[in-house]
């Protein structure tokens, strides 16, 4: 691709951005005029995640769908649209939910998060995870006639659940908690607007990465910090409202600040068992492992089957599972939900590859004064 035209511009640097890393989630109306733009400057990498697929509906607002791709996922035909529109842009399209796939690791990896969601919980998702990695994030929305895009750095400043009421949160709660409340949330569809509203509201989400990612060479600075900050306009009074987002004492997000920055490597490609030991020599303690999402664990019965297998428990609600009969001897097994493992466990023998472990997700290595350290899942890839 030829880049001369934007060369020429006194802000742009064609080097930062081809080198650089974003990821967007949601691949709706926004998400494709967000990933669009990225394409068109040049952007090095994008992360796509959304596990939906295209219906005919998406086709009025979305630009990179077309006819023929109704039914396909809608992550996989963006990144097929954005490799014929620019080859030099390197995309991984990730079909799941973000809940299970954007991790720390992940995160720490990239320059800048884009949200582009209509769901709440994925939100406050999203600002866990740039807060626990220091990410920048850029949170854009659609409303019939609205355009929403913030900008936070919780370490540092506020974060999206500063801004949020008691109301809201208990949304978000119930839709993590329980299966028919999100899936009657997910029924609804997304919100009903334009395409007009879309691009300008993904092209100013973009401009908002641009600016973040050339601030330590001040061309593209306002004067105003990046962070806490929100841009509302709407097209119908054709009003704009730019304006600094503030931090509560009692934002719950907050209590919780994790510093990663000295994490060690855990081997997703090990056992368990083998990890432990490592730890153990490394902190010169018993250690036990905490982690931030469910494993779900199937055991046999028979007393002389030694049948244990480990899975990663998706963090989209679903109907609780059953057991079933033992694949090995075909007894009755076992079905239970940990959320961490110590030595004397009975499935340490187990790989986080082989469950399922999503690549750079954060274990919380409990020593034994009760002092904490964390540690990140890699080896496994995306």
């Amino acid at each position: 691709m030829d880049y001369s035209r934007l060369e020429q511009l006194s802000w742009f640097s064609a080097e930062k951005v081809q080198s650089a890393t974003a990821v967007v989630v949601g691949a709706g109306a926004l998400g494709n005029e967000v990933v669009k733009n990225f394409a068109l400057l040049g952007w090095g990498k994008l992360y796509l995640v959304d596990f939906d697929q295209i219906e005919s509906s998406n086709l009025t607002r979305s630009v990179l769908f077309r006819e023929g791709d109704i039914g396909r996922s809608k992550v996989d035909t963006m990144a097929d649209a954005i490799s014929a529109l620019n080859p030099d842009c390197e995309i991984v399209p990730l079909e799941r939910d973000v809940r299970d796939v954007l991790t720390v690791g992940l995160a720490l990896r990239s320059d800048v998060l884009i949200g582009c969601l209509d769901n709440l919980a994925a939100r406050l998702f999203m600002n866990q995870v740039a807060a626990l990695s220091g990410t920048p994030l850029v949170d854009a929305g659609l409303s019939e006639w609205e355009g929403v895009i913030q900008t936070f750095e919780p370490r540092t400043g506020p974060c999206y659940a500063c801004g949020l009421t008691e109301a809201d949160l208990a949304d978000a709660g119930r839709m993590l908690s329980c299966p028919a409340f999100a899936q009657f949330v997910e029924r609804q569809g997304g919100v009903p607007t334009t395409p007009i509203l879309a691009s300008i509201t993904g092209a100013w989400a973009v401009q908002e990465a641009l600016r973040r990612l050339n601030a330590s060479d001040g061309k593209m600075s306002t004067g105003e910090p990046w962070a806490g900050r929100e841009v509302r306009f709407n097209l119908h009074s054709n009003r704009l409202v730019s304006s600094k987002l503030t931090r509560p004492r009692d934002c719950l997000r907050h209590s919780l600040e994790v510093d990663v920055s000295e994490a060690v490597a855990i081997n997703g490609r090990a056992s368990w068992e083998e990890s432990l030991a490592r730890l153990e020599a490394e902190f010169r303690c018993d250690v036990r492992l905490h982690f931030w999402r469910s494993v779900r664990l199937i055991s046999c019965t028979n007393d002389h089957c030694s049948m244990i297998q480990a899975t990663v428990q998706s963090e989209r609600p679903t109907e609780p599972e059953q057991p079933s009969p033992c694949t090995r001897c075909g007894k009755q097994t076992d079905l239970r939900l940990v959320n961490g493992i110590h030595r004397k466990d009975d499935w340490i023998g187990t790989r986080p590859a082989e469950a399922g472990w999503p690549e750079g997700d954060l274990v919380t290595v409990v020593l034994a004064d009760a002092m904490e350290r964390h540690a990140v899942v890699e080896g496994i890839g995306i």
